[in-house]
């Protein structure tokens, strides 16, 4: 029996960077918890450091200082209180975030957002308000990459 190789289809390519870079924060404990693929977890998740989800979670998530991780293929229905959030995946629910709320192109966030620093790349939707404001003395600051003409809501600094 011959060996066929493997074929370089873009999922495949992706899967395994991604599948490298879970291992890597598993092993360096960086990740705090992790929802996989065709998984679904409901309720409260509380959590340090990294938490990322590529399956569904539903209820509320919450980190004094982590960042969590929405994949692609990630869909959260939750309300969100954490220091950064980045969001590739679909969120339906409020975000608060002490940090930074990032959108990658990717993201589809319908809810309300509260950051001192937000990031749109082009792609993303996002349907909700925005308000920009920061505890710590520091100025606000939002940016935009590529054209914001999806981005629908209202942002307040």
């Amino acid at each position: 029996m011959q060996a066929q190789p493997v074929q370089n289809t873009p999922s495949a390519a992706q899967a395994a960077p991604e599948s490298e870079a879970i291992a890597r924060d598993i092993k360096e404990g960086n990740l705090g918890g992790f929802v996989g693929n065709n998984t679904h977890l409901t309720g409260d998740a509380t959590f340090k450091g990294m938490m990322r989800v590529d399956g569904h979670l539903s209820g509320r998530i919450s980190s004094g200082d982590g960042t969590l991780i929405v994949s692609t293929n990630g869909l959260v229905e939750a309300d969100i209180s954490v220091a950064t959030a980045k969001v590739y995946g679909t969120v339906t629910g409020d975000v608060t975030a002490t940090s930074l709320i990032e959108l990658g192109r990717t993201a589809r966030v319908t809810g309300n957002i509260r950051t001192p620093s937000l990031v749109i790349e082009d792609g993303a939707v996002f349907d909700g308000t925005c308000r920009m404001s920061s505890g710590t003395g520091r100025r606000p600051g939002a940016r935009l990459t590529g054209p914001a003409s999806r981005a629908r809501g209202r942002a307040q600094a």
